[in-house]
């Protein structure tokens, strides 16, 4: 697993500020998955990735009340 911030590469991601560009690729090997039926095409050395990308929130408070408005 991988977290990486894109807008300021190099730096932890615990320092990014707001709306910087965040990175997470998850790599497991293949042979780790046991609820696939993809064993018929794929073989023991495959590896399954993915990735995801999003931006920072942070820097900005979370809501301490949140007040849900009312049914038409």
């Amino acid at each position: 697993m991988t977290v990486s911030d894109l807008t300021h590469a190099g730096i932890d991601c615990t320092l990014a500020t707001e709306l910087d560009q965040l990175q997470v690729t998850v790599s497991l090997p293949f042979s780790a998955v046991r609820w696939s039926a993809c064993t018929l095409v794929a073989n023991s050395s495959t590896k399954l990735t993915a990735t995801t990308t999003w931006y920072s929130n942070n820097g900005q408070s979370y809501p301490q009340s949140i007040s849900v408005p009312q049914a038409y």
